[in-house]
């Protein structure tokens, strides 16, 4: 499949949105992790080519492809540059895991290949790239996908399994250890869920657990409810996911619903595979919870999908 239409299908299929600044919280920022490097804090998704200056670096050649470059501090804007300082809170999603500072910010880029790869490496007696090469040519490839980041620096605690950094300790939801009643049977009269049973009820036949109740009662199949309360007000995160491999039957489906006492109201729902929230915090203490995935994060009443994962242009199945 060529590039382009692979990543089209990509896009397709899971519904990746381009981050943008303005949809994150003021004071929270995704953390990102490449093997073998140390966690890195996104203070922008949105660049401006004036911050670029210097020469590019490979920091990382081989899944994912990481590329940077030195910011030019004095061309970021001031609101960016007071992001820099102080000291951050990073979280798993779960919890708080370490305090830290951050480093000096520069531009990153970073990509999974899958057809480059094999130019880069010289297969079939084809010219190996050097590291300079490799740097360049991974650059160039993702023009749309620069992020300002800076190394985190741990004070306390350990940094290794962050997911997100803030200026306060934020509240988090808990999982319920049992599914509330009412919760679970609005989340089931959703439009959306029973979509996912009629495209199931074509396929229960091929499955390995036909007789299950639901498509989120299946074999295999993972649905946990995480509850938060705010300021009186309280929250429940419904996520499921059913999910065996290419071919197969595949459901997905999270909800956010308000509980009150005319029932559980709901404030937002979506089908998502990948980037399906699995956490709910309120970390800008405005009393409206964020919904946090790996490198993702969802506006509770609106706002699109933002995420920071690297730009993959293999085939997506």
């Amino acid at each position: 499949m060529p590039r382009a239409l692979a990543a089209l299908a990509l896009l397709v299929l899971f519904g990746a949105s381009p981050a943008r600044a303005e949809d994150l919280p003021r004071g929270l920022f995704p953390v990102i992790r490449a093997d073998g490097l140390r966690p890195r804090v996104v203070l922008r998704a949105d660049t401006d080519p004036t911050w670029s200056g210097g020469d590019l670096r490979l920091l990382h050649r081989e899944f994912p492809t990481v590329v940077t470059r030195p910011a030019r501090i004095g061309a970021l804007p001031s609101d960016v540059r007071a992001d820099a300082r102080g000291i951050l809170e990073l979280t798993d999603g779960r919890r708080t895991v370490c305090t830290a500072r951050i480093g000096r910010p520069h531009l990153l880029r970073y990509v999974e290949p899958d057809f480059e790869r094999a130019v880069w490496s010289g297969e079939e007696g084809g010219h190996v790239f050097s590291d300079d090469e490799v740097a360049r040519a991974a650059w160039d490839l993702v023009p749309e996908h620069e992020l300002l980041v800076a190394r985190v620096i741990p004070i306390a605690g350990d940094c290794a399994d962050a997911e997100w950094a803030s200026r306060r300790a934020p509240r988090f939801g808990a999982d319920a250890p049992l599914p509330d009643p009412a919760v679970l049977a609005a989340y089931r009269a959703l439009p959306e869920h029973a979509e996912l049973a009629e495209a199931w009820a074509d396929a229960r036949q091929y499955d390995d657990d036909p007789d299950a109740a639901s498509w989120d009662e299946r074999a295999g199949a993972q649905r946990r409810q995480v509850d938060l309360r705010i300021d009186g007000r309280d929250f429940s995160l419904v996520v499921a996911h059913a999910h065996d491999g290419c071919g197969d039957f595949t459901g997905s489906l999270w909800a956010l619903f308000e509980r009150g006492p005319d029932g559980p109201q709901l404030l937002r729902s979506a089908h998502t595979y990948l980037y399906a929230p699995s956490a709910i915090a309120d970390f800008d203490g405005d009393g409206v919870p964020e919904l946090l995935g790996h490198r993702t994060i969802v506006g509770s009443a609106g706002g699109d999908l933002v995420d920071v994962s690297a730009v993959f242009l293999g085939c997506p199945c």
